[in-house]
């Protein structure tokens, strides 16, 4: 080891002695409670945001089950009135709506699945950020 090398390590070490001596460890854990707090929060607005996309499908959802029966009385009314042509477009229709709604309530499905897993990680995280704030408390008391 080369002795610029050594006396570089030495600055380090005393500059980090020096700067850990003058570090006050309640405002270390005061930001890192205010991180895990923006986290939390960051997690909720997450869990709002899948539980609207997951109102916004089932109401697309509902939308395209109203239409259905629309579209079969179209297609009743133009097989009666001999016209065969309107009446395959109202069926093809109401084909592509029925496959529309099973493919909604799929993404329905697996946004509800999203929703319960990030429900039960804010529940974790929730508990943590209780347990460290308890931990901080203590540790601020002790330095205090």
């Amino acid at each position: 080891m080369s002795v610029w090398s050594r006396v570089r390590m030495l600055f380090n070490a005393e500059v980090s002695s020096t700067l850990d001596a003058a570090e006050d460890p309640r405002t270390v854990l005061d930001y890192a409670y205010n991180q895990q707090q923006e986290l939390l929060m960051t997690l909720r607005r997450g869990l709002v945001d899948v539980a609207t996309a997951k109102q916004q499908l089932e109401q697309e959802a509902k939308r395209l089950e109203q239409r259905i029966p629309q579209l079969d009385d179209q297609a009743r009314r133009a097989v009666a009135a001999n016209r065969e042509d309107l009446a395959r477009v109202a069926i093809e229709r109401k084909w592509l709506a029925a496959n529309e709604i099973e493919g909604l309530n799929k993404q329905i499905a697996e946004v509800d699945a999203e929703k319960q897993r990030l429900a039960g990680q804010e529940r974790q995280l929730q508990g943590r950020v209780e347990q460290f704030r308890t931990h901080r408390e203590v540790v601020v008391a002790r330095y205090t």
